[in-house]
């Protein structure tokens, strides 16, 4: 059974936009590989808090893929290799949304 990730990217801000787009393109054949990409969007540029291999702003990318949990070590081992890719972060998400937990509790009265 397949399950979707989330999966966000910081590219380098200075990279040209052929470069991302090559880079861009190159990830999403690693992951139709294994499975498909669902949706692929850009955030923006945005500061960051620290510098990351001494970038001090970077683009943001989110990629909504869908595959088998197996796969994703793969992925990551292959992201590590990257030396374009400045952070990555693979986040499982639910299929179905989960209902909220209504807590009961007791409130005093007020008179």
């Amino acid at each position: 059974m397949t399950n979707l990730y989330e999966l966000t990217l910081l590219l380098p801000k200075e990279m040209v936009e052929d470069d991302t787009k090559k880079l861009l393109d190159k990830i999403s054949k690693w992951v139709t590989d294994k499975g498909k990409v669902v949706e692929s969007k850009f955030l923006g540029k945005k500061n960051l808090v620290y510098p990351i291999k001494k970038e001090l702003s970077a683009n943001f990318w989110l990629m909504t893929c869908d595959m088998e949990g197996s796969n994703v070590k793969e992925m990551v081992d292959k992201f590590k290799l990257e030396e374009k890719i400045l952070r990555y972060l693979f986040v499982k998400i639910d299929r179905k949304p989960r209902k909220p937990k209504v807590l009961k509790t007791k409130l005093p009265v007020k008179k």
